[in-house]
């Protein structure tokens, strides 16, 4: 899961780390942050960005940057109701991991 915000991705991790060994996240310094394009190669990639317009104009980029890296397959992801690491803050991980995947 491609994910704005390092805190966020974070917090997504914390969520699932045990659930799912095989689910990774990438966490991109705000919405013009870099990709590490060679991880996403061949893997099946999910792109979430705030619900804001910066926000989902920098997921639609990054979904066609995996794409274009060799992803085998890329999918968005719609904007939650607040950020992952609010969500783990204020609602727990359980609540966060509902919302993953």
């Amino acid at each position: 899961l491609i994910i704005e915000g390092e805190l966020n991705a974070m917090a997504c991790a914390l969520a699932r780390r045990a659930n799912d060994p095989d689910l990774a996240f990438m966490g991109v310094a705000g919405t013009g942050g870099q990709l590490w394009l060679e991880a996403l190669k061949g893997k099946d990639v999910y792109c979430y960005g705030d619900g804001d317009e910066a926000g989902q104009r920098a997921r639609d980029k990054w979904a066609v940057a995996a794409y274009d890296a060799g992803a085998r397959s890329v999918a968005l992801v719609d904007p939650w109701e607040m950020d992952a690491s609010d969500i783990f803050a204020q609602l727990g991980p359980d609540a966060l991991r509902e919302l993953i995947l």
